[in-house]
């Protein structure tokens, strides 16, 4: 989720930049098997909330498959209370304020929320602590579930059925990799992450990002977000 609070982001298609594309002001983003570009539109301020797929069916009361690579307008979502908080936060100018009221409405919304189903969560969990690296069919036996089961409970509280989502975690983990060992090659990184090999992390990674891997360990580097960036003083 992010709560803007000046100019809006425009936000484009990976495969049509120039013509599919759209502004936001205060929005909030599924889990994405690809990618999209943003640019800002002038001076902006906001608040950034990076939730897990769980936290976020929990928070916004959205089944996750509705928002799986797709960006909603806070006054989009089904939820009348997320658009409430967006419209609530921008009326405020403190930013103490602004937290404290964040974190009220996220606690109120985790007590009032029934929860997730408790074989999602157990599943989620053992492919969380295995980065990603463990057999679908494994789940499966242990839940004794079906695989089309799974796969819709799933797409209803996560966002994506669990081999994609393996491959998400899979591929995040080899980025943590990259930047926690910058002088460690390519294979090595592969190899450690779960990938058979380099060839299979370079395709995840052109797929979600749409950057190979020669010019990745520069931009890792350089830093992707403001506040990865030096502070320059004047």
């Amino acid at each position: 989720m992010l709560f803007v609070f000046g100019a809006p982001f425009r936000l484009s298609d990976r495969e049509q930049p120039a013509v599919l594309s759209s502004t936001h002001g205060s929005f909030t983003a599924g889990v994405f098997d690809t990618f999209t570009m943003s640019q800002s539109t002038g001076p902006t301020s906001g608040i950034q909330v990076d939730l897990s797929p769980l936290g976020a069916y929990i928070i916004g009361g959205t089944p996750m498959q509705e928002l799986s690579n797709r960006i909603l307008n806070m006054e989009d979502l089904s939820g009348r209370e997320v658009r409430d908080l967006a419209e609530r936060l921008g009326s405020l100018e403190r930013w103490d304020e602004r937290f404290q009221l964040i974190e009220t409405f996220f606690l109120d919304r985790v007590r009032q929320h029934s929860g997730v189903t408790p074989e999602v969560l157990w599943a989620w969990k053992q492919m969380v602590a295995a980065n990603g690296n463990v057999s679908v069919a494994l789940i499966t036996d242990e839940l004794q579930w079906s695989r089309k089961r799974l796969r819709a409970a799933f797409l209803r509280e996560v966002g994506f059925p669990p081999k994609t989502m393996g491959r998400l975690l899979r591929y995040r983990y080899a980025m943590d990799l990259a930047t926690g060992y910058p002088h460690v090659g390519w294979s090595e990184i592969a190899s450690r992450a779960g990938y058979s090999d380099q060839s299979h992390l370079h395709r995840d990674l052109l797929a979600f990002t749409g950057t190979r891997l020669v010019a990745l360990r520069s931009e890792l580097a350089e830093g992707t977000f403001v506040q990865d960036g030096q502070i320059i003083d004047s």
